[in-house]
């Protein structure tokens, strides 16, 4: 949170006092460590700002920036009740036989059956693509008449590239808790089935996670990459142009290695679990992220 603050703030008073700071426009040519360009950006990356001055007079500039923000993407899937309503269907003839054994007994208490929603389990799913970072770049031109240049360095951002948090839905929660209450606290030992708090289960390719009594209905995952992300690119435009305000546009991408999905809800293998579909072996593929963007960048030494 600091460093964004820092960089915006820097970007901020940087443009608003070029036209004080700024020497003249007649000196086209950068000299090293003696110039200074800010920037302002939005691509595929979100949007930045930058800082940047020139290492080697009009071909080398080191870049420094920060990427701000973080996609929010909903979408939701099922997960089978199956299990679940088979062993509802198990608890309630125990209930009965229950019921019926105690029926005659003075005080007895009958426990009603348990009806449940006539659908599968849907899960709301709110995933976060986690595109903060800082960037240190150096931009290289070969010539210094012109504005082609090529971009290397590397991006320092969140591990946990993609967030995922789910929750099941309510009204097939609060049955399924409903279940365990009476299944735990209700029935005598003797009628008790086994296993029910284990049953909301599902796989994703070869791993099996479940939904825990004590998770509120919650599940969560994330994908893991590299913190460290290399980047190249090329493009047009100058870091630091040579009039007070100019123009970049780049091409580019990072790469951040192939993504590890990390979960605290994992559970040993269920080869019976519903699977969701192959959604790893499609992550799995994405080991960079591009870079389109459309750069504002003025020169205030």
């Amino acid at each position: 949170m600091l460093i964004r603050k820092a960089f915006a703030t820097l970007a901020f008073m940087a443009f608003a006092s070029s036209s004080a700071l700024a020497q003249s426009t007649e000196n086209k040519n950068m000299e090293a460590f003696r110039n200074l360009g800010v920037g302002v950006e939005v691509g595929l990356m979100g949007a930045s700002v930058q800082v940047s001055m020139p290492v080697v007079s009009n071909h080398l500039v080191v870049v420094l920036g920060y990427n701000f923000p973080n996609v929010n993407v909903n979408a939701d899937f099922d997960i089978s009740s199956g299990d679940i309503c088979r062993k509802i269907d198990e608890l309630n003839g125990n209930i009965n036989n229950y019921n019926a054994q105690t029926s005659g007994i003075p005080g007895h208490q009958r426990i009603d059956n348990l009806d449940y929603p006539n659908k599968d389990i849907a899960v709301d799913v709110d995933a976060k693509l986690n595109l903060g970072a800082a960037k240190v770049l150096l931009e290289y031109y070969p010539s210094a008449k012109h504005s082609f240049h090529i971009t290397a360095g590397m991006f320092v951002g969140q591990s946990e590239f993609i967030k995922i948090n789910g929750t099941a839905d309510r009204e097939w929660w609060q049955t399924y808790m409903h279940a365990i209450d009476i299944n735990n606290n209700q029935l005598p030992e003797q009628y008790r089935i086994n296993n029910l708090e284990n049953v909301v289960r599902f796989s994703v390719d070869d791993r099996t996670f479940q939904v825990s009594p004590d998770s509120d209905g919650k599940i969560d995952f994330a994908a893991k990459t590299n913190s460290v992300k290399p980047y190249l690119g090329i493009g047009f435009g100058r870091a630091i142009p040579k009039h007070r305000v100019g123009f970049q546009f780049e091409l580019g991408a990072w790469m951040h290695g192939k993504p590890e999905l990390v979960s605290s809800s994992e559970v040993a293998y269920d080869p019976s679990a519903d699977g969701v579909s192959d959604i790893m072996k499609t992550v799995n593929k994405i080991q960079f992220w591009p870079q389109m963007t459309f750069r504002l960048t003025g020169r205030i030494l």
